[in-house]
């Protein structure tokens, strides 16, 4: 340990209140879901879900004055199922029909965070931490400080017992390679901090439902003693809220995308855009939503714009345009960055039946499925995939490339695969569904089956229509019969292949 010493500061409630208020704010969970928060103690578990910083505040400290543990999800919490126990205290239940949220129901990523523990024979026997274990703690939470990604934006914390480093990262979709990815970062991390002082341990906490203690809240966990005392959790200096962590969250984005396209990437001679009316383009319902609320969209929807924006020439500007509305978030160097690896990874653009699950509801285009687009790309450049990726492998025979769709419900999946052959002369399209559950291991680790229990019957049933709805409404029925009229009942779908046909 350093000779320097390291002061470990003591606060009130009032000042407590403060700095939860600050946690609620530096998680950032509004644009994604809801918070959960757990209190744990003598009366029982207790779950409560908030969408605002003041009812956290209240809730948290309701707990915490009767001896509660209170401790809150690190990850936002989706709106469905978790918003029907909104802003008050419920008795935790666990398991399938649990109302605690669990590893499937995780949608986004917001923070990532180290845990760094006093690892001493006092504290194993159950006494609070001393000043000294903790500055062993500090010391190492100041290198964690020094890691490329942590630099600028982490905030560093004491649980009481302990040091947590809190990095505010801009939202990512969370999927199984992402998950697999944020363990993977975590043993980097660790592993970069080096040898710690004696006294000192990290524990992993990146598995996805993971809660930490609230900040500001009083840590009654072991028998207080002379300097050993409960001390109430504080951040050693109150972050700048607003700051979020770029660098990290595109590590995440695009980890299933580059591992997809690394071949792509390698031989794809030159970069192709498509050519196509951009006024279509930005009279699609969608572009001009993110246009009406560039201050106030998600990461996850402002992604998917720039994906429909990045494959079409004229895209870029149009890019830039819509998106120096919100000047408290947009640059131009890191907005002409993420275009560049959307085209370098091979990123596609999303389909419209997946573009409102990705902005939790805020979005609800009016004319779905009587758009003949599919995509929003599709207005300005309705054959935009023969453009842009006419020798890609997932228009050919190879089912292991870019699903066409993903829609999932819960744990429960669907991916649809698309594939093109020639039948006595004629180009046709094939389409293959998957369906299957994902789902953690005893280890922890993500797996997939195509067995399912009968409970998840309901969401095999959501995911098996949607995916038939995304299939066979729209972009499979014209949008006009002729000149003026409307697309209705009696419209036929144009040709198709069943994928027992064929098999030569």
């Amino acid at each position: 340990m350093s000779d320097a010493r390291i002061e470990i500061p003591s606060i009130t409630e009032k000042d407590g209140r403060e700095h939860a208020r600050a946690m609620y704010l530096l998680l950032g969970h509004e644009l994604c879901g809801l918070t959960e928060l757990r209190a744990l103690g003598n009366r029982g578990p207790w779950v409560a879900y908030v969408d605002n910083a003041e009812s956290f505040v209240d809730l948290a400290f309701e707990r915490n004055r009767v001896g509660d543990h209170v401790y809150v999800g690190l990850q936002p919490r989706p709106v469905e199922p978790f918003g029907t126990m909104l802003n008050t205290w419920r008795p935790a239940r666990g398991g399938a029909d649990g109302n605690v949220a669990r590893a499937n129901d995780i949608e986004f990523v917001t923070a990532v965070a180290l845990d760094i523990d006093v690892d001493t024979s006092v504290r194993r026997d159950g006494r609070p931490a001393s000043n000294e274990e903790l500055e062993a703690c500090v010391e190492v939470a100041q290198s964690v400080l020094k890691l490329e990604g942590f630099v600028g934006t982490a905030a560093v914390a004491l649980s009481g017992n302990g040091v947590y480093v809190i990095n505010p990262i801009t939202p990512v979709e969370i999927d199984s390679d992402t998950a697999s990815a944020l363990k993977a970062m975590e043993r980097h991390w660790i592993a970069e901090v080096g040898p710690l002082p004696q006294g000192a341990r990290i524990d992993p906490i990146m598995d996805l439902p993971r809660i930490i203690r609230v900040i500001g809240t009083v840590n009654y966990k072991g028998t207080p003693g002379d300097g050993r005392p409960h001390r109430r959790s504080c951040f050693l200096a109150l972050p700048v809220i607003g700051g979020r962590q770029n660098l990290l969250a595109e590590q995440l984005r695009y980890v299933s995308a580059s591992d997809d396209h690394t071949d792509r990437q390698e031989t794809r001679a030159e970069l192709r855009l498509a050519r196509g009316d951009m006024n279509q383009f930005e009279a699609c319902e969608f572009v001009k939503w993110i246009g009406r609320n560039a201050a106030a969209i998600p990461e996850p929807a402002w992604m998917d714009f720039l994906t429909q924006c990045g494959w079409l020439e004229g895209g870029d500007e149009v890019a830039h345009r819509l998106s120096e509305r919100d000047p408290a978030r947009y640059t131009r160097h890191e907005t002409q960055a993420r275009l560049d690896r959307i085209r370098r990874t091979g990123y596609r653009p999303k389909p419209c039946s997946d573009l409102s699950g990705s902005v939790r509801g805020r979005f609800d285009c009016r004319r779905f499925r009587m758009c003949p687009a599919t995509r929003p790309i599709e207005l300005a450049a309705r054959r935009y995939e023969m453009e842009v990726f006419p020798m890609d492998e997932h228009t050919t025979t190879d089912l292991s490339k870019a699903p066409k769709h993903v829609l999932r419900c819960g744990g429960v999946s669907a991916t649809t695969w698309s594939n093109t052959r020639t039948v006595n002369g004629e180009l046709r399209e094939h389409v293959q569904v998957e369906l299957v559950k994902n789902y953690r291991d005893a280890d922890g680790a993500w797996c997939k089956t195509s067995r399912f229990w009968p409970e998840d019957l309901p969401a095999v049933a959501v995911v098996a229509q949607k995916v038939f709805e995304a299939l066979r409404v729209s972009e499979r029925w014209p949008a006009a019969t002729s000149e003026g009229g409307e697309a209705g009942a009696n419209a036929c779908p144009s040709k198709r292949v069943d994928p027992a046909e064929d098999r030569s």
